[in-house]
């Protein structure tokens, strides 16, 4: 999602269908978001009853570094 808010925070939104529709949109105060867009994959299920978001995004507000992550969700 593209954000040009004055927040300079990413704006996240959930949908619970697949994309056809979003919830309500809010910022993360953690992510900080110099008006740059994040990546976020979904991997999936490799066997192991998890799912793996893969996510990349600014670690500064001026796009010199990058924070790569992954988190597990289990039962997704």
């Amino acid at each position: 999602m593209w954000n040009h808010a004055a927040t300079k925070r990413t704006a996240v939104a959930v949908s619970k269908d697949g994309g056809q529709s979003w919830g309500e949109v809010s910022f993360d105060s953690e992510l900080i978001d110099p008006i740059c867009q994040a990546t976020v994959i979904l991997y999936p299920d490799l066997g192991d009853g998890i799912e793996r978001l893969i996510w990349a995004n600014p670690a500064d507000f001026h796009i010199y570094f990058i924070k790569l992550g992954i988190d597990w969700i289990k039962g997704m």
